[in-house]
């Protein structure tokens, strides 16, 4: 049974939301074809089959103590395979109405497996009543039977939002949005996933001319409500902001920057949804020749509880950054470069580590055809813990190799071939910490 913090009642903001957005769509998309300007011609209808197969395959591969009785008895090398086959039938209906005013693209993927069955019904809605008036529509339903992994779990989620976005002056907006979000969940696995529903509203200025810095600037409050755990109702505060600017050449400057305060609505026994968090990134590209450039883009982390501990709710920053050249030769493409990440926490220095790789991305785009391959080879260092502290759980410095494959690619008669893949080798200090990890994925369709 998933309840916890004693009985009450609350209100049920997300499933209100939910039939307001659903409503609120509805009753924009009559009122827009009764007022519909006939200035923008004809109105479309499209609808797109695609019916094929799936098969996905993971394993990861690690060393285990074995026990005889309380004595220790040496380690083993387990695995935990698991192969999943479905069929999968994705339908996207796209058409517009009043004279194409308004746009709407409603899409189903369905997915009927031996142990995942998944149903995602989405749609996303843009009317324009005037040429200062834009408003948004994103409804989403998904449903999941997953049986993987000795689970036997139900889930529903739904949310749907909407947005109105105000013309100010020629490249200048206002927006306003809400939202709404739903989980539920039910059988074996769904001890570890909390019901909850959520109201969140947003107010957003943008600055998006022609010619110049592009900016925009964001403020989101969330409520969320959890009936399985009275205790983690919060409130969360988000800004977000990004610029960008053209640097001599065509290359763009990216600045992004963001901050989020979450605090429970009731006294909580642990600090893990009372934290400040913010996050920043700068990206940039400078052109070599007509063909090469150099690309690089620092990211960094940070969170900060309101009460620490050294166990679980710690504070930590990570940073994050990669640099390297990228040559361009028609349809093909090639980057080189180290990529560097380090974590740094005060409270517990034994999760806390310095990174450096070695990758590559080779990526080829033509028509009908996507292929990216990343390789990666690198070294994780882990710092020492602190003195006195307990080597439980302390982990061991490795060797890493890691490979990813994603494929799109069009087949003679109508199909197209989705491929992803991803393995990892790690070699630790420790050799009892050593793994391995294998996911591929394989999905064929025939296209409609």
């Amino acid at each position: 049974m998933k309840w916890a913090g004693g009985p009450r009642v609350t209100a049920d903001p997300g499933r209100a939301t939910l039939a307001a957005a659903l409503l609120g769509l509805t009753l924009l998309a009559g009122a827009r074809a009764a007022t519909a300007s006939p200035a923008e011609g004809p109105d479309s209808l499209r609808l797109r089959v695609e019916i094929g197969a799936s098969s996905d395959y993971t394993n990861e591969v690690f060393y285990e103590d074995t026990f005889d009785s309380t004595a220790l008895t040496g380690r083993r090398l387990v695995d935990s395979p698991e192969t999943r086959y479905a069929g999968v039938l994705s339908t996207r209906l796209t058409g517009t109405r009043g004279r194409r005013s308004t746009r709407f693209d409603l899409a189903n993927d369905l997915s009927l497996g031996d142990l995942l069955k998944r149903d995602v019904l989405s749609m996303t809605m843009r009317a324009e009543p005037t040429s200062l008036w834009t408003f948004y529509g994103s409804p989403r339903l998904e449903y999941r039977r997953d049986r993987t992994f000795d689970r036997d779990l139900d889930e529903w989620r739904g949310s749907a939002g909407l947005r109105a976005r105000r013309r100010l002056s020629e490249g200048a907006f206002a927006e306003l949005g809400a939202r709404g979000e739903l989980l539920r969940s039910s059988g074996r696995g769904s001890e570890f996933i909390l019901d909850r529903q959520g109201l969140t509203g947003t107010a957003a200025f943008e600055q998006a001319p022609l010619w110049g810095p592009e900016w925009r600037v964001e403020y989101g409050l969330t409520r969320r409500v959890f009936p399985d755990s009275s205790e983690r109702d919060h409130y969360q505060h988000a800004v977000d902001g990004h610029l960008r600017v053209d640097l001599p050449g065509g290359r763009p400057l990216l600045v992004e920057a963001g901050a989020d305060r979450r605090a429970t609505i009731e006294a909580a026994p642990t600090s893990r949804d009372n934290f400040w968090e913010e996050r920043g990134a700068v990206e940039a590209e400078v052109g070599l020749t007509e063909a090469l450039s150099l690309r690089a883009r620092v990211e960094a982390e940070a969170i900060q509880y309101d009460l620490e501990d050294s166990t679980l709710f710690f504070d930590y920053q990570e940073l994050r950054a990669r640099v390297g050249p990228r040559l361009q030769r028609g349809t093909l493409s090639l980057a080189l470069g180290p990529r560097i990440e380090a974590v740094f926490a005060r409270l517990d220095p034994s999760e806390g580590y310095q990174e450096i790789a070695a990758m590559a991305e080779v990526e080829s785009l033509g028509s009908g055809t996507w292929w990216s391959v990343i390789p990666i080879a690198g070294w994780r260092d882990y710092d020492e813990p602190a003195p006195g502290a307990e080597a439980i759980g302390v982990h061991s410095s490795y060797a890493f190799y890691e490979i990813g494959v994603m494929a799109d690619q069009a087949v003679p008669g109508g199909f197209r071939l989705r491929l992803f893949g991803n393995a990892r080798f790690e070699s630790h200090v420790d050799d009892a910490e050593d793994a391995r990890s294998l996911y591929f994925s394989l999905d064929l369709r025939r296209l409609f």
